[in-house]
């Protein structure tokens, strides 16, 4: 299975394809510099800020990055999880409750209308 690392560069390349006119920060991964808890993505799309949290194989949200995504709902944007496992790519939102609910995998889309 690719590193997390890999993973995300590969979704990244993928969203900067298909939108060249988002906006995306990527907080440095050195623990000196980056604040634990910080999002793995922060990006600006059309208006709406969107923080992306990116986990591989059994890996799994700590409670602090649960609580920083729940915080960035609660105050407007958007806060989701990309998951890799061995079989799928598995996209989940965080709501401003906490609440992680699966809105994608692969091909299929979850979303309530």
């Amino acid at each position: 299975m690719m590193r997390e690392s890999q993973f995300k560069k590969k979704i990244l390349t993928l969203i900067k394809k298909q939108y060249p006119e988002v906006y995306i920060y990527q907080p440095p991964n050195v623990m000196a510099v980056r604040k634990a808890g910080v999002p793995d993505v922060l990006m600006s799309f059309d208006g709406t800020f969107i923080a992306i949290e990116f986990k591989v194989g059994k890996n799994t949200l700590t409670p602090l990055q649960k609580y920083t995504l729940t915080k960035i709902a609660k105050s407007g944007g958007k806060s989701a999880v990309i998951k890799l496992t061995n079989k799928n790519v598995i996209i989940y939102s965080v709501d401003e409750d906490g609440e992680i609910k699966e809105i994608y995998k692969d091909g299929k889309n979850n979303m309530a209308d």
